[in-house]
């Protein structure tokens, strides 16, 4: 009896993002992207999701202007066909009754008898994704006896080369003993002879000894030390300061993330939208398509909390990663 209804819904939704039902609810359209099943094996292609939300009530006229232009209906017969359609679905919801929208989905009562709406997800909304179905896709293997074969080669090459590698390891060890064991030998056959000299130097006279002694050689490396050390000293309260001034400066918190309740081709339209939400929001422009803005967040999590505020008011929204120049 209202197939024209049903066709006339599902022909605004494919268009625009959402359509009113003037004293029933808004049916609103939510653009997703390909999902990857990995459970199931499956390549779900990018869709739009219809829900449903009480709160867009107020008659914006499209739905019956669709009536009036596919139908050839007067303006009279357009508003008595809704209004008996409306009529309708409460009759059969207050009998604790189902109503069924074909091609859409199913409205029915929930426990606080409120209206809620369960989508048909084999219907796809998105006309950019016309024809497009979902595909099973299996993982590739290769077969096992040409792994079995990969593996026999892999072996025999490890067995190749793995007695040269340990013959070179060997070998680098033992020229490097050899070569520690020889320094060691010079340096304490010259360690022998300085010690000699210095005998031989200093048996003098103790007056000889006192005047041939020579201090400044023995001050100079300490005189060294203590130069590097003050440059060293003088410099680290500087690091430090810089330190210190680099943690005075906090980075400025900036939205990443944005929960938007709607997009739209029109800006009239998002602005409407926007107002009967009864919320404060803004409307931004992305590429030709203007989004609802009902929230900005700093965090992810944040933005979840939020989302799941507003699931519970029936407001559904979905969350945006905003670049750094947002």
């Amino acid at each position: 009896m209202y197939s024209t209804v049903y066709k006339s819904i599902s022909k605004i939704l494919l268009s625009y993002d959402y359509v009113v039902i003037p004293e029933l609810g808004g049916f609103v359209s939510q653009y997703q992207s390909a999902v990857i099943d990995a459970e199931n094996q499956t390549i779900h292609p990018p869709f739009k999701r219809i829900s449903f939300n009480t709160h867009l009530k107020d008659n914006d006229g499209l739905l019956m202007q669709t009536l009036i232009n596919d139908e050839g209906l007067s303006s009279e017969e357009a508003k008595h066909l809704i209004q008996s359609f409306v009529k309708a679905v409460f009759k059969d919801l207050n009998e604790g009754k189902t109503f069924t929208i074909e091609h859409l989905g199913v409205l029915f009562f929930n426990s606080q008898m409120k209206i809620e709406f369960n989508f048909f997800d084999e219907e796809n909304y998105n006309p950019y994704a016309y024809g497009l179905t979902s595909v099973n896709c299996t993982p590739f293997e290769k077969p096992k006896a040409q792994r079995q074969r990969l593996s026999f080669k892999m072996v025999g090459k490890v067995a190749m080369w793995l007695p040269l590698v340990l013959l070179g390891a060997v070998l680098s060890f033992y020229l490097n003993q050899n070569q520690f064991t020889e320094n060691h030998q010079t340096a304490s056959f010259s360690d022998y002879f300085n010690q000699s000299e210095k005998s031989n130097t200093t048996a003098t006279t103790p007056v000889e000894m006192e005047h041939s002694q020579d201090i400044t050689p023995t001050l100079e490396p300490s005189t060294k030390i203590l130069k590097e050390s003050s440059v060293a000293h003088t410099e680290l309260p500087k690091q430090a300061s810089n330190i210190e001034e680099s943690k005075k400066v906090s980075p400025t918190q900036v939205m990443q993330f944005a929960l938007v309740a709607g997009s739209f081709k029109s800006k009239k339209n998002a602005e409407s939208f926007l107002s009967k939400l009864h919320l404060e929001g803004k409307v931004k422009a992305f590429n030709n398509i203007y989004r609802v803005f009902i929230k900005e967040c700093v965090t992810k999590k944040e933005a979840i909390t939020f989302k799941q505020n507003y699931k519970k008011q029936k407001i559904d929204t979905w969350i945006l990663k905003l670049n750094n120049a947002i």
